[in-house]
């Protein structure tokens, strides 16, 4: 506001805004069972990681806290808020990121690349794996979790076990196939 000018008239007038800098606090939401599983987790005690709008992870880990949770009664999502230092004041009140935060951890977890499972009518998904005598065998297995390009299998395949990746239209359980390390088309020489 300029000196000498009405404030106040009808509306509340904003006169000066107050921010916090270092430590900074990032707000976000969750539904309430991520945040009854966080809680359960304990990930109260385990470090948050900020991603900035460019995709960059911001260096300094920051820590959830619960005691700002609130409920929307609306649309059942919680709002959250985590603390992040910024001595350099590198973030900034308004801008805009993403709060990763590690929910649990699965250890020996088995995962596959999604073109390797295949799915029936009913939702249940197979993969063909190749024996010790190089023959094709067909497997059930249970997803779980999709992690980028990957399942994670809960209940079917054990680690180390091979599993094919291309010719499943061309393969029949039980015949002869002759097996060589999967490359992506992406990775193969000349590929753009």
């Amino acid at each position: 506001m300029t000196e000498g000018a009405l404030v106040g008239q009808g509306n509340a007038t904003l006169l000066a805004v107050v921010q916090q800098l270092d430590p900074i606090f990032c707000d976000f939401t969750q539904t309430s069972a991520d945040l009854l599983a966080l809680k359960k987790a304990g990930t109260a005690q385990k470090p948050a990681t900020l991603l900035l709008d460019d995709g960059t992870a911001y260096p300094g880990a920051g820590r959830i806290l619960f005691s700002e949770a609130s409920v929307d009664a609306t649309t059942g999502m919680v709002s959250l808020r985590a603390e992040f230092p910024n001595p350099q004041h590198e973030l900034l009140p308004g801008m805009f990121a993403r709060v990763r935060v590690v929910q649990a951890i699965q250890e020996n977890a088995v995962t596959v690349p999604q073109r390797a499972v295949t799915r029936a009518a009913s939702g249940m998904g197979s993969l063909l794996l190749v024996d010790d005598a190089n023959h094709a065998q067909v497997r059930t297995v249970q997803t779980g979790e999709a992690i980028g390009d990957r399942w994670v299998i809960t209940e079917g395949l054990k680690g180390g076990e091979r599993v094919m990746m291309e010719g499943h239209l061309k393969t029949r359980p039980g015949a002869l196939v002759v097996p060589s390390p999967f490359v992506a088309a992406s990775q193969m020489p000349g590929a753009h």
